[in-house]
Order: structure tokens, then sequence, then C-alpha cells
């Protein structure tokens, strides 16, 4: 099976290259290839494990026609030695008999039927199955620690991202002692309840899975939109949803979106706490390249202005030309200024004349 996760909320994508619960397109999920199954029934049409199947796997040593058999059917048990039978007297010639602590005579006659070679012995089959049973018993035993492990694993990755494998470093450094105490639930016990935007505003308390910008939506909104408006020429159409949502692991996530569509030239989404109107992400789309740069410029003065932004005016036009000069030849890829690199995430796709932004602040 195989899923992908958004890399920036870290939930699992239901639709292809977008994700329903931040909201954001998403060029490049990560990918989780996985071969059990975690709450979920065993398919009745696989047949062929090592769990269901074992009989069918030990009797790989008794040849093709154990193979064959009927599947899942224990083996016939193997009779133990019995001793064997005297054999028919027969009339032997004079002068034949060994006498005792003497060699044979030299005319006893050839063995025939009469004198049969012993029989081959079972012990070895025996000992043979022995062995198997443990083999068997011992990969079973190393299969379900294996699958112990990556569902430690897969849930890591899922509710906490303890593992560097792209995962926002918000989330990394969250105090789990916290959001997991002791007695933490299953995956079997999970449960998500949503709630509406007046029960998170009556709360007044902010979400603890996002981070938070000083600044707020009406604050950017004010300063960015008459801007754009003045490059496209004409007002957007303008939309606004809340996502506001509590688990049973201890994370909440309010976010309220405003959309601001420009129809060929672009768009652009704010996401806030619906709590606070705190800004937690600015994403926008453009398909001029020059003006795309334009509107980053007015969006990272705003920030500076709000004290979110701390390189000086010197340090940002370096860092703008930088990005400038080597815009076309990004493809979704991390272009924050190094010495804000850990409180801000930028990520950049360039492609078919389409440019996109994403600034996302760390949780601290």
């Amino acid at each position: 099976m195989t899923y992908q996760i958004c890399p920036i909320c870290d939930q699992k994508l239901t639709r292809k290259n977008y994700c329903s619960h931040c909201r954001q397109r998403i060029r490049k999920p990560l990918t989780i290839d996985v071969d059990y199954y975690l709450n979920e029934r065993h398919p009745e049409t696989e047949h062929e494990c090592t769990y269901h199947d074992y009989t069918s796997w030990s009797q790989e040593d008794a040849g093709a026609d154990s193979r064959t058999a009927v599947p899942n059917q224990p083996r016939k048990s193997v009779v133990p030695n019995q001793p064997r039978k005297p054999a028919a007297s027969v009339n032997r010639p004079a002068g034949t008999f060994s006498q005792p602590g003497k060699a044979a005579s030299a005319n006893r006659p050839a063995k025939t039927a009469a004198y049969p070679d012993r029989r081959p012995s079972t012990s070895g089959q025996s000992r043979t199955t022995a062995v198997l049973v443990i083999v068997v018993a011992a990969v079973l035993i190393f299969v379900s620690a294996v699958i112990f492990l990556l569902n430690a694993f897969e849930r890591q990755i899922r509710n906490y991202g303890s593992l560097d494998i792209g995962i926002p470093e918000s989330i990394q450094e969250a105090d789990w002692d916290d959001l997991f105490p002791a007695g933490a639930l299953s995956d079997d016990e999970y449960t998500e309840r949503e709630l509406t935007a007046e029960e998170v505003i009556a709360a007044g308390q902010t979400c603890n899975s996002m981070g938070h910008f000083r600044l707020t939506a009406d604050e950017l909104s004010g300063e960015l939109i008459p801007y754009v408006n003045g490059l496209s020429g004409e007002a957007p159409r303008e939309e606004t949803a809340s996502s506001n949502t509590e688990d049973s692991y201890g994370y909440s996530y309010y976010s309220t979106y405003y959309d601001y569509y420009y129809g060929e030239p672009g768009y652009f989404t704010l996401s806030a706490d619906t709590a606070t109107s705190q800004l937690h992400s600015i994403t926008f789309s453009w398909n001029d390249a020059s003006e795309a740069m334009d509107i980053l410029e007015k969006t990272v003065g705003v920030l500076r202005g709000s004290g979110d932004w701390s390189l000086s005016e010197e340090e940002t036009a370096g860092w703008l030309t930088d990005l400038e000069n080597r815009l076309d030849s990004i493809d979704f890829d991390t272009v924050s200024p190094e010495a804000i690199a850990d409180s801000i995430d930028i990520f950049l796709s360039c492609e078919d004349d389409e440019y996109y932004f994403s600034i996302y602040k760390e949780r601290e």
C-alpha cells in the first residue's frame, strides 16, 4: 500500500497533489510504501502470506506432490522406526553357517529377497521436520516484530514526525509529553471533532499545530490587495471558509481561509488562526515573473513592518535579487533566506509560466 502525506500539515492526502486539510497544492507529497494493514481488514484475495498459509510454506521441502495437495492441510505424520521383521526362512546350503566371532563363510549365498537390506531410517525426516518447525516459528516471530516496528514507525510519521524526512520542524519540536501524556490513546481510539468559528473565537485560544505571524489577515490584505489590484487592473472575487478541528492526540487546528481570485493573472490565499486572525501562511500564484517578484517584495515589506521579518532592508534586497536571477530554474524548492530559515519557510514552484509561492510561519 502507498500513502501520500502532506509535507506541510502531515495529513494523508485524499486528492492527488492537493491537501484538503491545509488547502494547499502539494507538488511533491511524501510517499510511504508499507506492506502491512493498520486498522484495516486483510483482503480476502490475499492467500499466500506467511501468516495465514503456514502449511503451504512448510511443505516446500516435501516435493512437487506435496505442493499440489489441498492448501492448509497438515502433512501426514511420519511413522517412527519400527523393529524389523525377521526375514522369511530359506534352506541354506550345508556348511554355510557362520560361527560366532568368525568371518562369514565364503560359500554364503548372495543376499536375496529373503535377506533384504536394512530399511532406510525415518529419523532424518523427523529431525528435518523439527528443524523446519523451529525455523518457521522463528520467522513468524521475526515478522511479528517487524510489523510492530513498522506500526510504530508509521505512527511517528503520521502523528509527530520525529524523523527528519521533510516534516516541518515546528511539528518535530513539539512537546510530546504534553500532547501524549501517560496512557496515550491507541490508533483504534483516535477521534476528531469539528468546531464552529464561533466556538473557537469564544475560547480565544490559538491552535497548537501551526505557527503564527504577528501580522493579522486584515492587516496584510489591507496593504497587499490594493497593490495587487493596481497590477492586475481589476478587483478580485473574494471567498472565505473556515476549518476548525481538535483530535484525541491533543492537536488543534483553527484556520480561516481568505481567497482572492483575479482570473487569468492568478490568485491569493491567506490562512489565519480563526481565534485571533494571526496569519498561518500566505500563498499566491501569478503568471507573470516580474509581477510575482513585485508581489513577493511587497509581502516581505509588510512582514518587516510588523516585526515578522528580521532581515535588514539591504539583506532582503540581496536575497530578492538572487532569487529573481534563478527564478525559472527552481521547481518546488525551499528558498527561505538562510538567516531566518528556522522561523519562516518559503516554497517556490515555477512551471508552465506560473509562479507559486507559499510563505509559512514555523511553529515556535
